[in-house]
């Protein structure tokens, strides 16, 4: 399951705290004119003490409208 650090969320739909932290970390990088890859994103996510597997930072960049061309 996805999980945030408190261990809510579900394999379908990310912890809002995640997805929330997700938008922001995304709209940082976009008001610096920078590209945010879904590497850069789970590694800042975890930076802010979030946890979950690396075969969900698709659903999770999907979930912020991470464009797919961006989400490499």
């Amino acid at each position: 399951a996805i999980a945030s650090a408190d261990g809510t969320g579900t394999a379908h739909q990310p912890d809002l705290r995640l997805v929330r932290a997700a938008a922001v970390i995304c709209q940082d990088a976009a008001d610096r004119g920078e590209r945010l890859s879904q590497r850069a994103l789970g590694r800042q996510l975890r930076e802010m003490g979030h946890r979950f597997p690396n075969e969900h930072l698709r659903l999770i960049a999907g979930s912020i409208g991470l464009a797919r061309t961006e989400a490499a």
